[in-house]
């Protein structure tokens, strides 16, 4: 039996994005500062404050997106249900939650 990373690897072509989301949930810091803090001063780099940026919101949606597809993709083939009506209404979700991490990140970029 293949361990879960190389199913991801197999099935996500997301080793990576498994290997971080499994740090943050296991509470590693590097994984943690990746994806949940910021600089708090410009001239201090190693100053940091939580922050939660649409960046790794719509990384963390976009992940959750595709792997759930996948999963059903892959149920659907197992028990013959029509594919298109699995991978359609995701297609759908998929550029809707694009233009709401668009619209929300544009709203959210301050002027010069």
């Amino acid at each position: 039996m293949p361990n879960v990373t190389d199913l991801v690897q197999r099935h996500l072509k997301e080793e990576a994005a498994y290997r971080l989301l499994s740090a943050v949930a296991h509470g590693h810091p590097w994984a943690l500062q990746q994806l949940s803090f910021e600089r708090a001063r410009e001239d201090q780099p190693h100053l940091l404050e939580k922050a939660l940026s649409i960046r790794s919101i719509a990384y963390m949606g976009h992940l959750s997106l595709k792997a759930s597809e996948a999963q059903l993709t892959a149920k659907g083939v197992l028990f013959g249900w029509p594919i298109l009506a699995i991978s359609h209404p995701y297609a759908l979700a998929t550029h809707e939650f694009a233009l709401v991490v668009k619209k929300v990140h544009s709203a959210s970029v301050r002027p010069a």
